[in-house]
């Protein structure tokens, strides 16, 4: 009953949250990314620190989950305030309240679906096995308190990645800017320099993390605490360091059309790695779980190394060609995933002006 207690509570977020979404995409169309890097980014950190501050004022899920609610509407309320701004910037013009209400059924929701459902899947998909599954294994195969030191460990490990999401919201109106142009050495290059900057810089956090968890740990929790959560951040940050350079990859695949690609690699890579996690979990009990968690966020190696092939590789050379990507489909090879709009058409069918975004012009 408390369970689904919190659950209905926690439905209140998305519904808080729906200005600040509305908010980041119009920053993002009309290319504010500094307003929509300060709405992502504040809503990270607020976020952290109201779920860590509530856990720790009332000792139980009830206060991460005040918290959660809480960071949903200051990140709306900041959203509209930078919202108002923005509409006297004297930058592209933003509409109003009523004409984003009168323009809402003009919306092409069914063309958009299909996209919107495959990004669905991989998201729900990544949240189920990075944060849900391994905490109730731990659970039910070596105790509460086990579950205890993996959750400390991995939110730690949370502290120097929080800023990837913000990264990687901005990450897709830019590469997307440029396949819309197909600007594909320009694009290629901006991949490359997120993916190695950003992922340079965070992986040298963790590790830089690494002499700080059993100090940290002992002065927060109790001194049997230190030891296994250390273990775990461990063999976390083994996984945790190449998913850091993954931090564009999304925006990859959804500005160039692959979501397919995206969703064929990641389900291969289920398959070979949760074999080997029901191994991991039954051979090694306590530490076999984050062990197989670190493998399968290791897997975006293989997507990156997919991603690299094909923007250095002689494929990439048909980018430029007339014939490839004709229609707008701004895939690899031309092709795009196929039989369904892309990420142009449903654009343009909103009476939303890609090419705009070069000129500064917006309808």
């Amino acid at each position: 009953h408390q369970i689904g207690m919190w659950a209905w509570f926690l439905c209140l977020e998305p519904l808080l949250d729906l200005p600040r979404v509305v908010a980041s995409v119009a920053f993002q169309g009309t290319r504010r990314m500094k307003a929509r890097g300060q709405v992502e980014n504040a809503d990270e950190i607020v976020r952290f620190f109201l779920v860590v501050l509530g856990a720790a004022i009332t000792g139980s899920p009830a206060g991460a989950i005040a918290g959660t609610v809480v960071a949903a509407l200051f990140g709306s309320v900041l959203a509209i305030e930078l919202y108002s701004a923005a509409r006297h910037d004297g930058g592209p013009p933003l509409p109003g309240v009523r004409d984003i209400l009168r323009r809402m059924p003009d919306v092409p929701l069914w063309k958009g679906l299909r996209l919107g459902i495959r990004v669905g899947l991989l998201k729900n998909g990544t949240a189920l096995f990075l944060s849900i599954f391994p905490r109730l294994i731990i659970g039910k195969v070596v105790g509460e308190a086990w579950t205890s030191y993996f959750h400390i460990a991995q939110r730690v490990l949370t502290i120097p990645t929080m800023f990837m999401l913000g990264v990687s919201r901005t990450s897709l109106s830019a590469l997307g800017e440029l396949a819309g142009k197909k600007d594909w050495r320009g694009f290629r290059r901006l991949f490359t320099r997120v993916t190695l900057v950003t992922g340079g810089v965070l992986s040298l956090l963790i590790l830089g993390g690494l002499p700080l968890v059993k100090p940290i740990a002992a002065i927060l929790f109790p001194a049997d605490y230190a030891e296994p959560v250390f273990a775990y951040y461990r063999i976390l940050a083994l996984g945790y360091i190449p998913f850091t350079f993954a931090v564009a990859i999304e925006a990859f695949y959804i500005a160039t059309n692959h979501v397919r690609t995206w969703l064929v690699i990641t389900v291969i890579g289920a398959i070979l790695t949760i074999p080997t996690n029901v191994w991991l979990i039954l051979h090694v009990p306590y530490l076999g779980t984050a062990w197989g968690l670190s493998l399968y966020q290791s897997w975006v190696l293989v997507h990156l190394a997919w991603i690299f092939w094909a923007l250095y590789s002689g494929r990439a050379s048909r980018w430029n060609q007339p014939g490839a990507g004709e229609g707008g489909d701004g895939s690899v090879d031309g092709g795009g995933d196929g039989g369904g709009a892309t990420e142009a058409e449903v654009l343009r069918e909103a009476g939303v002006d890609i090419a705009g975004r070069g000129a500064g012009t917006r309808e």
